[in-house]
């Protein structure tokens, strides 16, 4: 992948996403199917998941192995490590308990129970909303890169 081609398309759909955000009445997304990832952040490791905000926050969350590539990848995007041997998910609650998070939507048709179990335990006040194929209705519509 070109990334230099890629990055300036990547702004305008993170604001066609929170600008569909908005309108659903969630606060930010959670993003973790790899062919969505790689749309709003340009970032192809096979590990990682976004999160994107109304509020302008643009977060990638990735593993040791990932750090370097997906900041290369991922222009705009803040990459969180995700440490080895430690619990994935606190980085992720640390996050959102820091934005202020009320309602926060995920990718509801890939998402399983133990994924959605386990990534909101223990984020007390945050509504956790099915949002199945938000990022999938951008993607329909073709820019000019595609």
């Amino acid at each position: 992948m070109d990334t230099a081609q890629l990055t300036p398309f990547l702004a305008p759909r993170g604001a066609r996403l929170t600008e569909r955000l908005g309108a659903l009445g969630l606060d930010a997304l959670i993003v973790a199917s790899p062919a969505n990832r790689r749309y709003l952040t340009g970032f192809d490791g096979s590990f990682g998941f976004a999160l994107l905000a109304t509020s302008g926050a643009r977060l990638l969350f990735t593993d040791w192995r990932y750090v370097e590539q997906a900041s290369q990848q991922a222009p705009g995007f803040e990459v969180v490590r995700l440490e080895k041997n430690k619990d994935l998910w606190t980085p992720l609650r640390e996050r959102v308990a820091a934005l202020g998070l009320e309602r926060l939507g995920f990718e509801g048709h890939l998402a399983t129970h133990d994924w959605v179990r386990d990534a909101r335990a223990g984020v007390a006040g945050v509504e956790w909303v099915a949002a199945p194929r938000v990022v999938e209705g951008l993607r329909a519509v073709k820019d000019a890169y595609e």
